[in-house]
């Protein structure tokens, strides 16, 4: 395998973030298109379509390593792209827009407030079945990944009957 010229490797990186972002973008755009056309709300589009969009390469990455027996690399990327999408990813911009317009950035904590919520209850329960399988030096399984998906399918519903309206929070 012939390797590139290490000269052209800032300026592809810098291609690639361009080419990144111009993706996102669009990504962004049609994703909240979609959501105003099927009657949702941008906030279900965001927990939904954007959030598996995006963390749908890490999910691959996690997996990859997970069936090389890299468990706890796979463990390690699904929480640390949380990390940092949590405290960089909206830190930067939230910072970035003080600093350009002088305002702040308004939250509607109303409508994501209960996510906020199920993500913490999902860092405890991930934390007490990581703790069971310590203790009783037992592997992660078909069974914990069966409850995982699980819940994620009822997060799906229960997000879909807010935004519905079925649920008033």
């Amino acid at each position: 395998m012939q390797e590139g010229n290490p000269n052209c490797y800032p300026a592809t990186f810098i291609i690639s973030l361009l080419y990144i972002g111009f993706v996102v973008f669009f990504c962004v755009e049609w994703a909240t298109k979609v959501g105003c056309l099927a009657g949702l709300s941008g906030a279900f589009m965001g927990l939904t379509v954007c959030a598996i969009g995006t963390s749908l390469p890490d999910a691959l990455v996690s997996f990859h390593v997970a069936r090389n027996g890299h468990g706890t690399m796979a463990l390690s990327n699904a929480l640390g792209s949380n990390v940092f999408d949590i405290l960089f990813g909206l830190g930067f911009p939230w910072m970035l827009y003080y600093f350009v317009t002088g305002k702040s950035i308004e939250v509607d904590t109303k409508e994501i407030g209960m996510t906020a919520i199920i993500l913490f209850l999902a860092i405890i329960l991930l934390i007490v079945v990581l703790g069971i399988s310590y203790s009783c030096n037992a592997a992660l399984g078909k069974k914990s990944g069966a409850v995982f998906i699980g819940l994620y399918a009822l997060f799906l519903i229960y997000e879909l009957l807010v935004d519905r309206n079925v649920i008033n929070i």
